[in-house]
C-alpha cells in the first residue's frame, strides 16, 4: 500500500500537518478498481470517530455499480473530507477458481450449479459483513458494491449491531442499454443473468423508492441527481445522527 506524507512550513522537523492514503488494486481481467481514500487535517482526523454509515448500491449485471461506486466515493470524500471504505463484492467471487467443463453456468437466468452458486453467494456476504463490520467498528464509512437479492435483512442487521445510516440505492436501465452494455464488456454470457435479475429486483417490494434508472445518464449526472438522505432505509439511523452525510 503507497503511502505519501506531505509536510508543510519551513522547518522539516515540524509535525505531519495533513495524510492522504489511496489504496488502489486491479479486479482481476477488468478495468474496475477499488479505492481506500482519505484525506484531512490532524484535527479533522481526530473528529473522524462518529457513527459511521452504509451506502449499498446493487443492481443487475450492467447498471454499473462498480464504476459508479468509485465516482461516487471520490465524490463523498471531495465532499465531506471523510473515510470511505469501498468493497466491491465480486472480488471475493473472483477468488473461486472452477472447472471449466462445468456446462452453462446460467440456465434461465438461473445458476445451473445452484448448490455450488448457493455456497459461493453465502461466502461472498459473509466476507462483505465480515469487512464492512471491521471498517465500520473503525469510524470508517462503507459503500457496498454487490447486487443484493435476500441479503437486506442481513445488511439492516449490521446497520443495527453498528449504530450506522443505512443507505440503499438499486440501479437499474432498459432492457436495450443493459444489453448493449454488457456487449461492450464482452461479458455477452452475463446477459440472461442481468435480465433475470432487472426483473427480479425491480419487482421486489422492499426495493420501492429505492430504484433509480441511469439508462442515457452520465456517471457525472448519476452523482449529481442521487441524493443519498431519499435513499435511506426507514427505521435505521439517520445520516445527521452517524455523520454519514453532511
Amino acid at each position: 500500500m503507497p503511502e505519501t506524507y506531505y509536510r508543510t512550513g519551513r522547518a522539516a522537523g515540524r509535525r505531519l500537518k495533513k495524510l492522504r492514503l489511496i489504496w488502489c488494486f486491479r479486479k482481476p481481467y477488468t478495468r474496475n478498481r477499488k479505492y481506500l481514500s482519505f484525506s484531512g487535517t490532524e484535527s479533522q482526523q481526530k473528529g473522524m470517530m462518529r457513527m459511521p454509515g452504509i451506502i449499498v448500491v446493487s443492481g443487475a449485471c450492467g447498471c454499473g455499480k462498480t464504476t459508479f461506486a468509485d465516482a461516487f466515493a471520490r465524490h463523498l470524500v471531495r465532499e465531506n473530507r471523510r473515510t470511505y471504505y469501498v468493497i466491491h463484492g465480486d472480488l471475493f467471487h473472483t477468488g473461486f477458481k472452477e472447472p471449466e467443463d462445468k456446462g452453462d453456468f446460467f440456465a434461465d437466468g438461473q445458476a445451473s450449479d445452484r448448490v455450488l452458486w448457493e455456497n459461493i453467494l453465502r461466502f461472498n456476504w459473509d466476507c462483505i459483513i465480515f469487512t464492512a463490520e471491521r471498517a465500520l467498528r473503525d469510524g470508517l464509512d462503507v459503500i457496498i458494491d454487490y447486487v443484493v437479492e435476500d441479503e437486506l435483512p442481513r445488511i439492516r442487521e449490521l446497520a443495527a449491531s453498528c449504530r450506522a445510516g443505512l443507505y440503499y440505492i438499486v440501479l437499474t436501465a432498459d432492457t436495450e442499454e443493459i444489453e448493449r452494455r454488457i456487449r461492450g464488456r464482452g461479458d455477452t454470457d452475463m446477459t440472461e443473468r442481468a435480465l433475470f435479475l432487472k426483473r427480479k429486483l425491480e419487482a421486489m417490494p422492499e426495493n420501492r423508492g429505492h430504484i433509480y434508472n441511469n439508462t442515457g445518464k452520465s456517471t457525472e449526472d448519476m452523482i449529481r441527481e442521487i441524493d443519498p438522505d431519499q435513499y435511506r432505509v426507514k427505521n435505521t439511523y439517520a445520516g445527521s445522527e452517524t455523520g454519514c452525510l453532511p
